[in-house]
C-alpha cells in the first residue's frame, strides 16, 4: 500500500505457490521476508523476490529483526522453527548461524539501540516456559532474561525500550501481556575520600 492501508497491490511475483508469510522487515533498499518457503528480500518493494541461502535444510525462518552492530553496520537477524539464530549484513547475500537453541522454535525478537540484542522463544516440550533471553553480544551468547514471568507462558511478541541503564521489557503471551523492568549497574565510583584503602 502506498495510501496508508486504503488500497493493496499483491507484490507476490516469483515467490512459490502458497508461501505463508510470518514476518515482514526491511533493511537499506531490501525488503525482506520470513516465509514458510525460506527467506526472500526484495531491492524493488516487491516486484521481484531472490530466495537467501543459507537455511538450513527443513527449517522454517520464523522472525526476523534488523539491528546496527558498533553503530554503523546494519544487520539481519533470523529466528526459525528449529531455534538457530542466523545472521546476514545488510546485503543479504547469505546466512550463517550464530547459535542455536535445541527443542525449541524462535518466536519475537528485538534490537533495543545500543543496549542488546532481545529474543523470546519457548520450548517444543513441557515445561513450557524459561523463554526469554538476553544478548548483549549481537546475538553470539545469551542470558536468562525471564525472571519474574510466573507460570507457563508462551512469548508471542515482544517489545520494549532503554533509559539510561534500565530495560523496559513488554511480553505478550497467552494469559496476557507482562511488564518487566530491570536496571543494571554500569559502574561504581567512589563517592567518600573516608574509605579506608584495605576496605
Amino acid at each position: 500500500s502506498t495510501n496508508s492501508g486504503m488500497n493493496f497491490t499483491q507484490v507476490n511475483a516469483e515467490l512459490p505457490a502458497n508461501s505463508w508469510v510470518y514476518d515482514i522487515d526491511k533493511i537499506g533498499v531490501n525488503l525482506v521476508l520470513a516465509t514458510s518457503n525460506g527467506v526472500y528480500k526484495s531491492s524493488n518493494d516487491g516486484s521481484n523476490w531472490l530466495k537467501v541461502p543459507g537455511l538450513t535444510l527443513l527449517d522454517t525462518p520464523k522472525t526476523l529483526c534488523v539491528y546496527t552492530e558498533n553503530g554503523s553496520d546494519h544487520k539481519l537477524s533470523v529466528g526459525t522453527q528449529k531455534g538457530e539464530i542466523l545472521h546476514s549484513h545488510g546485503d543479504i547475500t547469505g546466512l550463517s548461524v550464530g547459535i542455536s537453541f535445541e527443542v525449541s522454535v524462535i518466536i519475537a525478537q528485538m534490537f533495543v539501540p545500543n543496549e542488546a540484542l532481545l529474543s523470546a522463544f519457548p520450548m517444543n516440550l513441557n515445561p513450557l516456559g524459561i523463554g526469554l533471553y538476553r544478548s548483549t553480544d549481537y546475538g553470539q551468547s545469551w542470558i536468562d532474561f525471564g525472571q519474574g514471568l510466573t507460570g507457563e507462558y508462551r512469548i508471542s511478541t515482544i517489545a520494549g525500550k532503554t533509559s539510561g541503564n534500565t530495560v523496559t521489557l513488554y511480553a505478550g503471551s497467552f494469559n496476557g501481556v507482562r511488564l518487566y523492568e530491570r536496571t543494571y549497574i554500569v559502574g561504581v565510583n567512589n563517592l567518600s575520600t573516608e574509605i579506608p584503602d584495605e576496605f
